[in-house]
């Protein structure tokens, strides 16, 4: 009977290191290619300049106050994302810095309207004659939010812009339907 060599431990760890590596390639090129798709049809809506912010509506504009909002952050959020986003920005209470948030106006939001009791100004809550809380429907903020630290540039609050505006677009033509017809401005 020949004898039958065992593979020596090393082999074994170069087998095992070799399958590792060809793994993270294939993951690797997947994701490149993952990218480059989504890449393509970002190009793509530019090229056929679907673009959100060339029309706006009114109401939207009104609603998008920017108390305390430092101009040249209201700049890149207008040139990015337009007029009628909201932002707001809260200082931490434990360390430097802030979360800063972009409220995506009603007409692009996909948030549903949802249904809470009222509040009756002594607390509690408002009665009907059947002893039911009072429902009130109220739409709700759809927040897209980033912490920021006190040494942040406001190159990345550009890129967090759009990012925001890449997931929008992304979303909608995700569900193949077009951004939703606009009131313009006039």
């Amino acid at each position: 009977m020949p004898q039958q060599k065992k593979a020596s431990p090393a082999k074994k760890d170069t087998d095992g290191l070799t399958d590792i590596l060809k793994g993270i390639s294939g993951q690797l090129s997947e994701q490149g290619e993952r990218s480059k798709k989504i890449e393509d049809r970002l190009n793509k809506i530019e090229e056929d300049k679907l673009d959100f912010k060339s029309e706006v509506n009114e109401e939207d504009i009104k609603n998008a106050t920017r108390l305390n909002i430092p101009k040249k952050i209201c700049e890149i959020v207008d040139e990015t994302l337009g007029q009628d986003f909201n932002v707001k920005m809260e200082g931490n209470k434990d360390r430097p810095g802030f979360m800063l948030k972009i409220i995506v106006p009603t007409r692009l939001s996909l948030l549903s309207k949802r249904t809470r009791p009222i509040k009756k100004e002594s607390g509690g809550y408002k009665k009907d004659s059947e002893g039911n809380n009072v429902m009130e429907e109220y739409q709700p903020d759809d927040n897209r939010a980033i912490q920021l630290s006190t040494i942040d540039s406001y190159e990345r609050i550009r890129e967090f812009c759009e990012k925001v505006r890449q997931n929008l677009v992304l979303t909608y033509e995700n569900m193949k339907r077009p951004l939703p017809p606009l009131n313009t401005v006039k």
